[in-house]
């Protein structure tokens, strides 16, 4: 995967600068992101199996959609970027809500990002990109929580908390 420029914020995701991805990561420096849910008309959550080719969390089932947002691009950009790059779709999106995390990735790589929530309601077919997705799948919301609990590593952790704040959203928001 190539790198990006993308925007440096700081914890209260304010501007401070650009610098590669793969920097941000290495230094641990706050940055965004975006994450989009995407349900069917029965409820059920589409998740993406990561390409065995990323460099961060390959062959992990993630969100629908996810990705950082680019130097000078917002965040109400980037959702339906990522969305149509990943996944060739371009529904109406709606923003849920926002929340921030700060982890450790895999070989040592540390994981600071503001993310902006975003849901659509999709039945249509999907059109791959193949270096970002393996695959899509939907499942019920019972199923993925079964599994987070019975195998959490086959689950990024942005996505567990994706997940887990997608609910309080909407719960917050009486969805």
């Amino acid at each position: 995967m190539a790198d990006e420029i993308i925007n440096v914020v700081d914890e209260f995701d304010n501007p401070l600068g650009k610098e590669w991805k793969s920097v941000c990561h290495a230094k641990g420096l706050w940055h965004k992101s975006v994450l989009i849910v995407v349900l069917n008309g029965k409820g059920e959550f589409l998740l993406q199996m990561r390409s065995t080719i990323k460099s961060i969390c390959p062959n992990k089932y993630c969100m629908s959609a996810a990705g950082h947002v680019l130097e000078d691009e917002s965040y109400e950009d980037a959702a339906p970027r990522e969305l149509e790059e990943e996944l060739g779709i371009t529904p109406q999106l709606y923003f849920i809500g926002k929340f921030s995390t700060d982890h450790i990735l895999p070989n040592n790589k540390i994981n600071k990002e503001h993310y902006h929530l975003y849901y659509c309601i999709y039945d249509g077919e999907f059109n791959l990109d193949k270096e970002e997705v393996s695959y899509v799948k939907f499942f019920s919301v019972d199923k993925i929580s079964e599994l987070i609990k019975e195998t959490p590593d086959q689950f990024t952790k942005g996505f567990i908390h994706g997940f887990t704040n997608f609910f309080k959203f909407k719960e917050d928001h009486g969805l």
